[in-house]
């Protein structure tokens, strides 16, 4: 029985044109973003720029989504796989690179004051009021361009790192149960069997399982 899910749904492997165009697709991206941020100001065109600044923040959005998600279930059934940790690790820091413009773009937006009356001429700055308004209420925490970015590239070689060890331990753990060796994803699934001894036998093999790596785990945890 193979206990991997399908991802053809999103993309065939890391071959697939698709998969190919997309990543390109991003890289494009961020570099439009980047341009699009140092462009910013306030005046005639601001109008122009709220909606394009929504439209490339959408666009980030849906892009590194179906890129990091496909990666990242991946990597979830096997840490081992050198090649979809190195392409994470690219994707990652690929996107650390639009922390500094879309906290330019965030600030820029805080700062609009005609918003209101541009929700209810545009449709799609409207139905983004929700986040519009978040990003107001954010914009005082927000920090220097600058500080943002060395934030993110922090994150990238230390909570991203920490987050991955423990991804990586919790995957290779063996879990003895009723005599058998299986997954700690597959022990996971039985807390939703019928049975109550099934799910009693399964709770008390995943906390045994745990001892085993209980001391990294704690420390990626930290």
């Amino acid at each position: 029985m193979s206990y991997e899910w399908s991802l053809d749904v999103l993309y065939k492997g890391l071959d697939d044109e698709n998969y190919k165009n997309d990543l390109k697709k991003l890289e494009q991206l961020v570099n439009d973003i980047k341009a699009f941020s140092q462009n910013l100001k306030e005046g005639e065109d601001e109008e122009e720029q709220l909606l394009a600044a929504i439209d490339y923040l959408e666009q980030l959005e849906i892009l590194s989504g179906f890129l990091k998600n496909y990666l990242e279930l991946r990597q979830s059934v096997n840490t081992t796989d050198g090649k979809i940790v190195s392409e994470l690790g690219n994707l990652e820091k690929m996107l650390s690179e639009t922390s500094r413009p879309i906290a330019a773009i965030k600030k820029w937006i805080a700062n609009v004051k005609s918003i209101e009356n541009y929700k209810q001429k545009h449709p799609k700055i409207k139905s983004y009021s929700f986040f519009i308004d978040e990003i107001k209420k954010e914009a005082k925490h927000l920090l220097s361009d600058d500080v943002e970015d060395v934030i993110a590239k922090l994150n990238i070689s230390a909570g991203a790192a920490w987050s991955s060890m423990q991804s990586y331990l919790t995957s290779i753990v063996e879990v003895d149960y009723r005599g058998e060796k299986v997954t700690l994803s597959q022990i996971r699934n039985l807390a939703y069997d019928k049975d109550p001894s099934v799910r009693k036998d399964a709770y008390e093999a995943e906390l045994k399982a745990y001892e085993k790596i209980k001391d990294a785990i704690s420390y990626s945890l930290y």
